[in-house]
C-alpha cells in the first residue's frame, strides 16, 4: 500500500516537472499533472486484472487521452498541454535503458525481455491515444453536422 501512494505521488510530481519542462501555463499546470496522477492510478487499477501489458496502456493511454481531449475542450487549449503530462507516467524510461544495457554487456535473453516489454508499453500507449483521438474527432464532426441541420 505505501509503495502505491508514493507511485502515484511520483506520478502527480513528474508530470507537473515535465508540464513545468514543455512550459504549460500557469493556470494549467494542475490539471496537467492531475491527468498524469490519474492515468497513473488507471494503470495501476487495471494491472491487477490483465496480465497483458499492452492492454493495460491501452487503458491507460486511452484514458490519458480522454482526460485531455475533455480538459482541452473546457479549457479551450491544444490537448497536447494535456495530453504529455498525461501520458509520462507510462513511458517506459527504464525500460528502454535496460533493454540498452543488456544489449551492450551480451545478455541477449534478459535484452529480449525489456526491450520487448518497452515495446508493447509504448505501442500500447499510441494505440490508446490513437484510438481516443480518432473517436473524438468523429463525434466532432457528427456533432457540427448535426448542429448545422
Amino acid at each position: 500500500m505505501r509503495e502505491t501512494v508514493i507511485q502515484i505521488i511520483s506520478a502527480f510530481v513528474g508530470s507537473l516537472g515535465f508540464a513545468i519542462i514543455y512550459n504549460v501555463k500557469k493556470t494549467n499546470l494542475v490539471l496537467g499533472m492531475l491527468g498524469g496522477g490519474l492515468t497513473w492510478i488507471i494503470y495501476l487499477c487495471a494491472s491487477p486484472y490483465c496480465a497483458n501489458l499492452f492492454i493495460v496502456n491501452v487503458i491507460a493511454g486511452a484514458f490519458g487521452a480522454c482526460y485531455s481531449e475533455i480538459m482541452a475542450r473546457i479549457r479551450k487549449v491544444p490537448k497536447t498541454v494535456f495530453i504529455l503530462p498525461s501520458i509520462i507516467p507510462l513511458v517506459p524510461g527504464s525500460g528502454l535503458y535496460y533493454s540498452i544495457l543488456y544489449i551492450f554487456g551480451n545478455h541477449r535473453d534478459l535484452a529480449d525481455t525489456y526491450g520487448e516489454n518497452t515495446l508493447l508499453t509504448v505501442g500500447g500507449i499510441a494505440a490508446g491515444l490513437v484510438m481516443v483521438s480518432v473517436a473524438f474527432k468523429y463525434v466532432s464532426k457528427f456533432l457540427k453536422k448535426r448542429k448545422k441541420a
